[in-house]
């Protein structure tokens, strides 16, 4: 079921889908093609906790233990695992599974089950790779404007654009790890032509160009 929660710093969320077991509360979120909202993953975990542990209070569960499980694509799965891990001590409590990973242990498991579940499953199966095989930008027309917003090492909508339009280019090579930072995400081009392609944050750009900060520079060296 999907379970609204309620975070005192971070604010109101929703958590798609929430599980209970003898032993654990798992809740599932899903990402397919959306970015993390403010307070997403911290403001589940909180309302998390506070269910698990009202749960085993009341006998319900053995223990309180919690996890949440952000399914992606597998295009996406490691970048937002990044992004989780940097969000300590959140990520003991987060786990990222990729929508094809999923996929391949539910084809392991169909033929133990009856043909009901069977179909259930192959036509679940074929709904969710008919929508991972259309490219983000058919899936989303408003794609574009969400390229506008900026974070820290890029949006995750940024970086799925850079990942995508990479392969175009002929002298692309094997992309490797990313270059990122604070104001910028991209990927530099093979040598030994060079170059690089990504996202800069516009203010980065224009501070980089702004002539009152060249002067400042030239009248500070001169000082030396």
């Amino acid at each position: 079921m999907e379970h609204g929660t309620l975070d005192p710093e971070q604010g109101n969320g929703r958590v798609d889908l929430l599980i209970e077991t003898n032993d654990a509360l798992i809740g599932i979120e899903n990402k397919f093609d959306a970015l993390f909202q403010p307070g997403q993953p911290q403001k589940y975990l909180h309302s998390m906790m506070k269910r698990a542990l009202a749960l085993r209070d009341g006998g319900v569960m053995s223990t309180g233990r919690h996890l949440l499980v952000i399914l992606a694509p597998e295009a996406r799965a490691t970048s937002i695992g990044e992004d989780v891990g940097r969000l300590n001590p959140v990520a003991k409590r987060c786990r990222v599974l990729s929508w094809e990973r999923l996929l391949d242990s539910f084809a392991g498991i169909a033929a133990a089950q009856d043909l009901k579940s069977q179909l259930l499953l192959a036509e679940f199966e074929g709904f969710v790779r008919r929508y991972l095989a259309v490219p983000v930008f058919g899936r989303d027309p408003a794609w574009i404007a969400s390229l506008s917003h900026w974070v820290d090492s890029g949006s995750e909508r940024q970086r799925q654009a850079v990942e995508q339009l990479w392969p175009a280019f002929a002298d692309a090579g094997v992309s490797g790890r990313p270059s990122l930072g604070e104001f910028y995400y991209g990927f530099y081009f093979a040598k030994p032509r060079g170059g690089w392609f990504g996202f800069v944050q516009s203010r980065a750009i224009r501070e980089s160009f702004d002539p009152r900060r060249e002067r400042r520079g030239v009248r500070r060296r001169h000082r030396l």
